[in-house]
């Protein structure tokens, strides 16, 4: 499954809520199966992205982000991807 991941990614533009995690962790399945890494520049941050747009001076967390716009969040849930793409 990796290597299909690998090839539908492409060159798109991966977006992440952490992209520190995300890009480590993909960068690390795909250098497991001998694929080259993806380049950072090939990575965007939603939780950068929010804290320019509202000025806040320190990341913020995934529940503030979901405050800010309304979105349900339920602290019970464990933040988990399927949970997350739901959203």
């Amino acid at each position: 499954i990796i290597t299909k991941l690998y090839k539908f990614i492409g060159n798109d533009l991966i977006v992440c809520h952490n992209v520190h995690f995300d890009y480590k962790k993909i960068n690390e399945e795909f250098s497991n199966k001998n694929l080259n890494e993806l380049p950072k520049s090939q990575f965007a941050c939603t939780m950068e992205c929010f804290k320019r747009l509202i000025g806040l001076k320190k990341i913020p967390s995934l529940e503030s982000c979901c405050e800010h716009f309304k979105i349900p969040f339920n602290r019970r849930i464990k933040h988990q991807a399927n949970e997350d793409a739901l959203r």
